[in-house]
């Protein structure tokens, strides 16, 4: 709510990963919540009982499937101390959908964000049009093959460019081992 408000189209719906079989789905809908004389505009995935509103704590990836075309303009505040660090701890071989926790934009290689994941760990960003771009990290095969560029295609079969984030952004990683994600601000 305090990212979206209620600028949101009536019959939007909120997709959080549950990291074990699927999404939790959260749908707005404030005419239903008028019409039914409830306060709170967020019901369940089919809106056939009311939910409480979906929370989305900092580092965590969600899908946003709109049921109209609106303009989100968020002017909060990010309530991180320059100088402090902050952890996202993620499973070996689990679907995480994540963000950088902190407000960062680009290269995944840049030393800002503080991405060093285990090799063999994936990426897999939406592309927006028909599922997602994979990429691979493995700097161990980067350096049996005498190349710079520890990043690779989905399948290790070419060397890809380093994937980029844009500040809010979500992505799944699949790490190959725990990783713990440590970003400094």
């Amino acid at each position: 709510n305090e990212v979206f408000g209620t600028q949101l189209p009536n019959g939007s719906q909120i997709f959080l990963w549950n990291g074990v079989n699927g999404f939790n789905i959260s749908t707005y809908d404030a005419q239903l919540a008028s019409d039914l004389g409830v306060t709170s505009p967020w019901f369940n995935g089919d809106s056939s009982a009311v939910a409480p509103p979906p929370i989305i704590k900092p580092g965590t990836g969600f899908f946003l499937l709109a049921s109209a075309t609106f303009t989100n303009t968020y002017t909060g505040t990010v309530a991180a101390t320059v100088g402090s660090t902050v952890t996202n701890s993620l499973a070996n071989s689990v679907n995480n959908m994540v963000g950088s926790i902190i407000p960062y934009g680009g290269s995944l290689t840049n030393p800002a964000i503080g991405f060093t994941p285990p090799n063999g760990t994936q990426i897999f960003k939406w592309n927006g049009v028909n599922g997602f771009n994979i990429s691979t990290y493995d700097a161990q095969l980067a350096s049996d093959l005498g190349i710079t560029s520890p990043w690779f295609n989905g399948d290790s079969s070419a060397v890809a460019p380093a994937p980029a984030i844009a500040v809010g952004e979500g992505y799944f990683i699949v790490p190959s081992a725990d990783f713990k994600w440590t970003q400094s601000f």
